[in-house]
């Protein structure tokens, strides 16, 4: 680390000393060891005493995040998904955290843009606005148009970001290894994992390429979805530090007053919107994680719009599965379903008490099963799961907690929108597609043929051990001496088991080989009843063989 790295990261975390000191968290310098970072010249008194706000910590946490801006902003929006992890108390603070700072001077986005480009802003663009639509801690957007006359937004990236996102990535895995030495936490959650899945999420949105890639990714998976559009990247004029993209003329999904005025059915775009997002989730695995207002928008021919792909969720096939049965589960009320999907999913700790989850999780369901759907609010339920995931230390995959927040932020916009609005209307068509689709492709039948060519592997590597065997036995050369303490009856025990589980992996294989594969089914159950057999009567003959 170069010399200058190594100031910016002291005057970093002078800095940090001094807002947590101001908002009466100075107890925690002294408990993170932080001031042995700080030269003493630097050093300032810490705030340990004064009138305490009427606000609670929760409040004076969000507003430390706040204060310290830049990628401590961006770190709590992430963390707002970790209900699992974190108090709800907490959650819902940094629910409210807004990423919305001040504009970098138009000076330095025209250098910024003129150098990525390699041409003087006059010769790419025919206009190019000098205030910004937006403006975030990580880049702002302009509006533009092309040489050609296409409309487009711009958004160019802060300068330095990337320097004070690598600092303040190493300062929160530098916390994140202390927590994990403390006795306090030590073995009970991750740290230093879940700090290096959001310094990964910081490098990627301090790449405009990341972002782009998963705008392609979106378009050509929404292609077919005639209710929904996402604007074309112009590649020619987009780097790792400006991204431009088609500009879409639409109101935004939140102004539901504009939309009735211009003609535009809200329950209808309600309806596609939630529809889109369902598909992206159980059908992609693929979907927008940021749908706030502000990224949503309606044409004037009543197409949704998505902007901003920077916030991205990714569900691999067997936990889309798992969603699948998960989502049945809850609009057939199926308890059993419910409880059984909610572990599936989870990371459970082994001193988990089974009994007493089961039963909290049955008191919720509970409390909401006997409600009509349309008067459920999907959002409460879900902080309650994850409160209750949180006391009992079941983890839950990072993508799965951004789905649920992306779900609950859905549904508040669905029911702007049309206040009878319910989401698990949309979502059970999906949900039961994917379990047609899972019993249809045979997975489990592929699944079983390798579980077979592994078992016959394993068998054939076991025949020629025993052959060795036999070789060495038939030259007299092996010499066996063994005691009888209790061992029988463990071997008699291991053999029946060995015989019920050569049964049941043979008829399996009878099951799940409808055509083709009868016969080596039946093979395989044979050979392995002989095998079990013949290991019973040589126990019971004294271990001779």
């Amino acid at each position: 680390m170069s010399i200058y790295a190594v100031y910016g990261k002291l005057k970093r975390y002078k800095q940090i000393v001094e807002v947590l000191s101001r908002h009466q968290y100075g107890f925690l310098v002294d408990y993170l060891g932080i001031y042995r970072f700080i030269p003493h010249r630097w050093r300032r008194k810490k705030d340990r005493g004064g009138e305490v706000e009427a606000i609670t910590k929760w409040d004076r946490a969000r507003m430390v995040l706040e204060d310290l801006g830049g990628a401590f902003i961006k770190m709590g929006q992430m963390l707002s998904t970790r209900g699992d992890l974190l108090p709800r108390e907490l959650i819902d603070e940094l629910e409210k955290l807004q990423d919305q700072v001040p504009p970098f001077p138009y000076e330095e986005v025209r250098r910024i843009v003129e150098k990525e480009l390699n041409a003087r802003l006059e010769d790419v663009f025919l206009e190019f606005e000098a205030v910004p639509l937006a403006s975030a801690s990580i880049g702002q957007v302009h509006r533009a148009r092309l040489k050609h006359g296409e409309d487009v937004i711009v958004k160019v990236m802060r300068p330095e970001i990337k320097t004070q996102v690598k600092i303040d990535s190493e300062i929160l895995i530098d916390a994140a290894r202390f927590l994990e030495r403390r006795r306090l936490f030590r073995g009970r959650y991750n740290f230093t994992g879940i700090a290096s899945e959001i310094s990964d999420y910081l490098e990627q949105e301090t790449d405009y390429l990341h972002e782009v890639h998963n705008a392609e990714r979106f378009r050509k998976n929404l292609a077919e979805d005639s209710g929904v559009y996402v604007p074309k990247v112009y590649w020619g004029y987009t780097t790792s530090r400006i991204l431009c993209m088609e500009r879409i003329q639409g109101t935004k999904i939140s102004e539901v007053d504009t939309l009735t005025a211009r003609g535009v059915n809200c329950r209808e775009i309600a309806r596609v919107g939630i529809g889109s997002y369902f598909k992206q989730i159980l059908v992609h695995g693929f979907f927008h994680a940021d749908p706030h207002p502000g990224n949503v928008f309606v044409t004037n021919d009543s197409k949704i719009i998505f902007v901003d792909f920077g916030l991205v969720g990714e569900l691999d096939v067997g936990l889309r599965n798992k969603l699948g049965d998960l989502f049945l589960a809850v609009v057939r009320r199926n308890m059993d379903g419910i409880i059984d999907a909610l572990l599936a999913v989870g990371s459970i700790p082994p001193q988990i008490d089974r009994i007493r989850f089961k039963r909290e999780l049955s008191f919720l369901y509970e409390k909401y099963s006997t409600l009509p759907l349309k008067q459920i609010n999907i959002g409460e339920v879900f902080k309650e799961v994850m409160g209750l995931m949180y006391r009992h230390q079941v983890k839950i995959p990072p993508d799965l907690t951004l789905m649920i927040k992306t779900i609950t932020s859905l549904e508040g916009m669905g029911r702007r929108l049309d206040p009878d609005f319910n989401i698990l209307e949309p979502a059970e068509p999906f949900a039961r597609e994917l379990v047609r689709e899972r019993i249809m492709s045979h997975w489990w039948f592929s699944d079983t043929i390798k579980q077979a060519q592994d078992m016959v592997e394993s068998f054939g590597t076991l025949v020629k051990q025993l052959s060795s065997a036999f070789s060495v036995m038939e030259r007299g050369e092996l010499r066996i001496r063994h005691e009888h303490q209790g061992f029988p009856r463990l071997i008699n025990r291991l053999c029946f088991a060995l015989l019920v589980a050569s049964m049941v992996i043979g008829s399996s294989w009878i099951f799940a080989s409808r055509s083709g594969y009868t016969y080596v089914g039946l093979i395989g159950v044979l050979l392995s009843f002989l095998m079990a057999m013949w290991l019973l009567i040589s126990i019971a003959r004294g271990g001779k063989f």
